[in-house]
């Protein structure tokens, strides 16, 4: 097994109204280290993740689900080593294991 920085883009609940509404392109990025044998199941199991998450920051903002996969973010396992090696000095991303939800109530999320 090894860790595999999984790096993604999103929009809040309140980026999505304002980008919406006045024509805006505004959106957040969000990251996790996925514990995986493969970089291919780390990308896959990844996008669960980021859909999951944008699920969770909707349903707690009281707004309806959207797709993540749908909308069309970038997404990616991180090759810089020096971007992987600074983020996993960070005690903020989360590590997940392949196959494994975690508690986004836990994650240091942005929802506005």
């Amino acid at each position: 097994m090894a860790r595999f920085l999984f790096r993604f883009g999103y929009c809040t609940p309140a980026q999505m109204d304002a980008n919406q509404g006045n024509g805006w392109d505004d959106e957040q990025a969000a990251a996790c280290f996925i514990v995986a044998t493969t970089r291919e199941t780390a990308l896959v199991f990844g996008c669960e993740v980021a859909e999951q998450m944008v699920n969770h920051l909707f349903a707690a903002a009281g707004h309806a689900p959207v797709s993540w996969q749908d909308d069309g973010f970038a997404f990616w396992i991180e090759d810089d080593p020096a971007e992987i090696l600074e983020l996993e000095l960070s005690e903020a991303v989360p590590v997940v294991m392949a196959g494994e939800m975690p508690d986004f109530s836990r994650w240091n999320l942005h929802s506005g």
